[in-house]
């Protein structure tokens, strides 16, 4: 009996300090996934090709390492509780910004912890319009866009344009981004050209053979 009573009390003493330890190293995979990004995206608006292929090869290698860590946390821990919003949304970012394998290999785990109030409602939504995109099928919350630059009448030179990926059932998309908590189309569009500097084009007679053409068009 004693030993029983050494043992829960064993776990509960250790368990705050794990949720620290994972709170302290998710806050710091957080910043790492932002910064290179908001670098990348900031050289390849301003051109500088070398710092943006400098910033894009240690992109892939932060990834690789976040998605390490958080791969082993969840193979060994699962998804922990008391956590931050931020660190929650670190987990998030790191399996979004993974390959289509790793993104279905830890789709569930993330859709469970959304029912579970840890992971936001519009985050595991944006997971699983990259899946459905990274598939080649039309997305369901119309979160994931493709960009291309395009020569536009009176502009002298390219501007980047994003491409809405193909959205299902449009008539009701505003309707399942408010469920989730989500601004609607147009509210996305004026962040878009607000924050990232870009106009974003849905255009909802576009199937995804047809975008995918205008892609791979010179």
């Amino acid at each position: 009996m004693k030993r029983i009573i050494y043992t829960i009390a064993s776990i509960l003493l250790v368990c705050p300090v794990m949720a620290q330890n994972f709170e302290a190293e998710l806050a710091q995979i957080h910043h790492r996934d932002q910064n290179v990004r908001f670098k990348v995206a900031k050289f390849h608006q301003e051109g500088q090709i070398d710092s943006l292929m400098y910033y894009a090869e240690q992109m892939v290698k932060i990834d690789a390492e976040n998605q390490q860590y958080v791969a082993d946390m969840i193979r060994n821990y699962g998804i922990p509780d008391n956590l931050s919003d931020k660190a929650y949304s670190a987990i998030f970012l790191v399996v979004d910004h993974a390959d289509l394998a790793f993104q279905k290999r830890y789709f569930k785990p993330l859709k469970q912890a959304a029912k579970q109030g840890k992971i936001k409602a519009s985050e595991i939504n944006t997971l699983y319009d990259r899946i459905l995109m990274h598939r080649n099928r039309r997305q369901l919350f119309g979160t994931q866009t493709v960009s291309k630059s395009t020569i536009i009448e009176g502009e002298a030179a390219p501007q980047l344009i994003n491409y809405v990926w193909p959205v299902k059932r449009t008539k009701t998309l505003d309707a399942r981004r408010e469920n989730a908590g989500m601004g609607t189309m147009r509210q996305q569009a004026e962040a878009h050209e607000k924050y990232g500097g870009y106009k974003m084009i849905w255009d909802k007679s576009l199937s995804v053979k047809k975008l995918k053409a205008i892609m791979e068009h010179k």
